[in-house]
């Protein structure tokens, strides 16, 4: 799978209007698509998105000039992350798909995140977008950066941080808020070059949800509404082990539970 801002904007329809919401944290983003171009996007921090989420959207369809009727489609961060947040991004996202009657997607937390990566990255550089799950563990995912573009490498894992770090080589790109910072911290005391994007340009969160989505409408891959669900992974077992794996070994991270990767590849 291949992830780019510009050539998401350029599959989605010309008459598109797609809003992208992405509640799975304490920082909800949001945006806009509109005509092939990111309208509008904002950021709201909050400890209760279910509260505040209809003024949020608002917002940022008021900075883009557009309103809910003019909405083609809603596209939502699902997960992983905060089980309370996702259930209330999802749940408002299909109110709105239900009473306009437009197409909802189900978007990645991590792809999204991971587009967040604005700058211009050696060919083959690796890029971990990382989500706080508590407890010690991150939600992260590999992808590389190949002719202008990332590819997506794995799927969703649930590890603890120092094991991420302990598979990763220099350069290592790390995407996120706090938790890529504590990453960034221990690649470096290991003796690694690393480098965290966080701050400002995480904003666009929500905007890049709405250009996955959108562009997935113009390929005919909406969610049907009844099916869509939050990806939630499980925690680790308590005596699970994860001393000498590598991040490609560990067990992969699905919505009902954990599965042997040697099982997932071959199916």
């Amino acid at each position: 799978m291949r992830l780019s801002p510009n050539c998401l904007l350029a599959e989605s329809a010309a008459g598109d209007v797609v809003l992208g919401i992405d509640t799975g944290g304490p920082i909800g983003s949001f945006g806009v698509i509109a005509a092939r171009h990111l309208a509008a996007s904002s950021i709201r921090s909050s400890l209760s998105h279910g509260f505040e989420l209809p003024a949020a959207v608002d917002e940022v369809l008021e900075a883009a000039a557009v309103s809910i009727g003019d909405l083609t489609a809603i596209a939502v961060a699902i997960g992983p992350g905060s089980f309370t947040g996702l259930r209330v991004g999802l749940s408002y996202a299909k109110g709105i798909a239900a009473a306009r009657k437009i197409p909802i997607v189900g978007v990645s937390s991590l792809d999204a995140l991971a587009l967040c990566v604005s700058r211009e990255l050696p060919e083959g550089a690796s890029i971990y977008p990382v989500i706080d799950a508590r407890r010690g563990e991150i939600y992260t995912g590999l992808y590389r950066f190949a002719a202008g573009a990332l590819e997506k490498d794995s799927d969703a894992l649930l590890v603890s941080l120092e094991h991420l770090v302990a598979g990763v080589v220099d350069d290592a790109v790390f995407v996120g808020y706090s938790v890529a910072k504590q990453a960034g911290s221990l690649a470096r005391a290991a003796g690694r070059r690393a480098i965290v994007i966080d701050g400002g340009v995480l904003a666009l969160r929500g905007g890049f949800v709405g250009a996955i989505g959108g562009a997935k409408v113009a390929r005919s891959e909406a969610d049907h509404i009844a099916q869509l669900e939050p990806l939630y992974l499980r925690p680790l077992d308590s005596g699970a082990n994860l001393r000498g794996l590598k991040l490609g070994e560990e067990t992969y991270g699905t919505p009902r539970g954990r599965t042997d990767p040697a099982t997932a590849r071959s199916r």
